[in-house]
């Protein structure tokens, strides 16, 4: 037996690469990380798994049938997630919202490391892993979510980590051995599981198909896994198939991932499960990067892993098939671009031709690749080909995994690329070719021997290309911190800080608390999850994010209950419902107006977001007395009509919308007019400009101080604040008409 090789120790700082440039590569990654990492906490999920956290802790076992709703109560609820809300609770038992946020920039760091570890396993270049590292977090912080799939990111990048220190680092076994409790663990922190599996397999058959080679064609010897790694990965996948088993649900996490991707419903309405083509996604800023993305690695990893066997003219072989695939990949990023490019589609038809096209072009990249793996089978990394292929199909089929696949296929793609450079080194008598297999180390038929220590790895960087990405990465950090992360090319992005985001309905929650509002719940979608975690057991809920649990009858149900009156109608005769908690996404006039004309339920909370209603009874008779809102309509589609018979009453519930939610700005805008009719001119101006204090480009703020100065007579500052509100918005036309009335036109 030929004695273990002993792992080489990994340098610090490569040689060949300078120090101090090394240490300024390795502070940009940092900083970009930590940049792409910290904001706001936005996503609505969260709640609903810290209050399953929660739950376990205090009932030391997972729930078995749903706590939280009373319509589902008797459904199963299989909390695979329960591991990460365990997790999750105990930070934010210890340090709150600002401690989940930097908990998850930590997974996240860690995950990002391991992805970096495992490209220089495979002897990435740093002037290769900087860009790509720029371009992978563009697309995948949209992601970047205090919910349990950043957990699949960081077991996925273990995994990665893992197998390529096997493969590349001296082939000792433990780092494989590692990859079963990996598994286990993986199981129990998130469905992405699956994920997993389907890597090892890969692993697997890919190490075993370039063994074949080796064996068979006597191709790439040096670098095929001997016989019995090869066993050993093939035994690893029945061993973390039996691992992932280890979990309180037992062989249900089996098929839960399974029986989610069949709710239909779900996948075709929700954002995050509909394909990456659809015209919800396809004009986003994480779609143009991921195309970069896929287009760079496509590109390199044929320019690096092509077969260059030359036939008896001293051409390639191949040369003209792989100059073929590589037009037809041209020429579909080509269409790509054009593609997104074009402006948004203006009908349905446009937009489903739009999609389709987009639909087929992306899988036609998908065939191409596959095409050129068959047809360099001689010298392709079979398992890098692997890795793409899977995970480039995941991500094709929702829009969730372009961040699994652009983290998965990091390492490829640093590869590919850092490959290329190489083989251009070489060419130049720089330093020797080293990526793909290489004819030798025995003949077909012979027994494969335990490779030897791979060679020291020098980094050949540039000191210049590391300086350029490093300033790249350190750019793209200062345009993320100073403005922020956008989500589109349009302006829309996230907010910034260590607090609760906008989006979420703190205040209405906040209400439904301090005045003990309890018993069944009718809420939004997003809604459920605060109220859950904040109220439960006192209140529950008809609807929230947990799909499995409600299943689609009764999704089909809620959105019948919102579209239309009969469907509302029939919802409040089958379940009792004790007050509505409600996005303005759901108000639509034809149900609400219905609700208004039963004279059942009184609106008593407004907000920029959202609105609660309650139902009249004898329990809630003094609450409604109190709160009640008589003018301001919630539930009611446009501003409500403002005169001087009705100016105090709308002052008074202006003012109690401002106290029970301080940072919202509509009902200012309702006091302003208020004030106006009241005569009370320099309080009205002084309600207008603390919208502008908290808003500076708020144009419905200058359109009513134009208003209350031309009212007055001041015709020259009415005028000023139009033109003010229209340099912010161009296409004002309420500014703009009203403009040219002062002017005289």
């Amino acid at each position: 037996m030929a004695p273990k090789e002993k792992e080489p120790e990994p340098s610090p700082a490569p040689a060949g690469l300078p120090g101090s440039v090394y240490a300024v590569a390795i502070l940009s990654l940092f900083v970009y990380v930590a940049v792409m990492t910290l904001f706001k906490m936005s996503n609505n999920d969260i709640w609903i798994h810290l209050k399953t956290g929660e739950y376990v802790l205090k009932n030391g076992w997972v729930p078995i049938k749903d706590p939280y709703s009373f319509i589902a109560a008797d459904h199963d609820y299989v909390a695979h997630e329960w591991l990460a809300g365990v997790l999750f609770y105990l930070v934010y038992a210890a340090a709150g919202v600002t401690g989940l946020i930097w908990f998850k920039s930590a997974v996240l760091a860690v995950s990002n490391a391991l992805l970096y570890g495992a490209a220089r396993s495979l002897r990435g270049r740093m002037s290769v892993i900087l860009p790509a590292f720029t371009c992978l977090l563009y697309v995948a912080s949209a992601r970047y979510l205090e919910r349990p799939h950043i957990f699949s990111y960081l077991m996925a990048a273990l995994d990665l980590f893992l197998f390529f220190r096997f493969r590349e680092g001296g082939r000792r076994r433990v780092w494989l051995y590692l990859l079963v409790p990996a598994q286990m663990i993986w199981a129990n922190l998130h469905g992405g599981w699956v994920q997993g599996m389907a890597l090892i397999g890969v692993f697997a058959f890919g190490e075993f198909l370039g063994y074949l080679r080796a064996r068979r064609l006597g191709l790439g010897a040096d670098r095929a896994l001997a016989a019995r790694d090869v066993g050993l990965l093939a035994a690893l996948v029945p061993a973390c198939l039996a691992a992932t088993l280890v979990n309180p649900y037992g062989w249900r996490i089996l098929t839960f991932p399974f029986e989610l991707t069949r709710l239909k419903i779900f996948m075709q309405q929700i954002y995050e499960w509909q394909p990456p083509y659809s015209v919800s996604y396809n004009s986003s800023t994480m779609f143009f990067f991921y195309l970069i993305h896929i287009a760079a690695l496509c590109l390199f990893f044929f320019l690096s892993q092509r077969d260059r066997t030359r036939a008896k003219g001293g051409s390639e072989a191949l040369g003209a098939v792989n100059a073929g695939l590589l037009i037809l990949l041209a020429i579909a990023f080509v269409v790509l671009a054009a593609s997104w490019t074009t402006s948004p589609p203006s009908s349905g038809e446009i937009e489903n031709a739009r999609e389709l096209r987009l639909h087929n072009v992306l899988y036609l990249v998908l065939g191409v690749f596959c095409a050129f793996t068959v047809v360099n089978l001689r010298s392709v990394d079979f398992t890098q080909a692997g890795v793409f292929a899977l995970f480039y199909y995941l991500s094709l089929q929702h829009n969730r995994a372009v961040t699994d696949s652009a983290m998965a296929t990091f390492p490829v793609l640093v590869a590919a690329a850092s490959g290329f450079l190489d083989r251009r080194a070489a060419a130049r008598g720089a330093a020797a070719a080293r990526t793909g297999p290489r004819k030798g180390g025995g003949r077909p038929g012979d027994e494969i021997a335990p490779a030897p220590a791979a060679p020291a790895f020098v980094d050949r960087s540039a000191p210049a290309a590391v300086w350029a990405g490093s300033l790249l990465m350190l750019g793209v950090s200062a345009h993320a911190a100073i403005f922020t992360y956008y989500f589109d090319f349009k302006g829309a992005g996230r907010e910034k800080g260590f607090a609760v985001a906008e989006n979420m309905p703190t205040c209405a929650v906040d209400f439904v608390q301090r005045h003990h509002i309890t018993g069944n719940a009718f809420v939004s979608y997003a809604y459920a999850a605060m109220l859950i975690h904040r109220m439960h057991p006192e209140v529950k809920v008809n609807m929230d994010s947990r799909n499995d649990v409600y299943g689609e009858d009764l999704y089909r149900e809620f959105l019948s209950a919102l579209r239309s009156p009969e469907g509302m109608k029939t919802y409040l005769a089958r379940h009792p419902i004790d007050f509505f908690i409600m996005g303005y996404g759901d108000r639509l006039p034809a149900t609400f107006d219905y609700l208004e004309s039963t004279h059942e339920w009184a609106p008593v909370y407004y907000d920029d977001r959202g609105f609660i209603l309650l139902r009249r009874s004898p329990r809630n008779e003094a609450l409604i007395r109190e709160l009640e809102l008589k003018v301001l309509r919630p539930s009611v589609i446009g501003a409500p009509e403002i005169n001087a018979s009705n100016a105090a009453t709308v002052l008074d519930e202006a003012d109690r919308c401002i106290a029970s939610c301080s940072k919202s700005l509509m009902p200012y805008f309702f006091k302003s007019k208020a004030l106006l009719f009241l005569g009370r001119v320099d309080d009205a101006l002084a309600t207008s400009a603390e919208v502008l204090k908290r808003d500076p480009d708020n144009v419905l703020a200058y359109a009513d101080m134009a208003m209350t100065y031309a009212a007055t007579g001041r015709t020259d500052k009415a005028i000023e604040m139009y033109e003010t509100a229209l340099r912010i918005a161009p296409d004002f036309t309420l500014a703009r008409e009203n403009l040219r009335r002062l002017k005289g036109f």
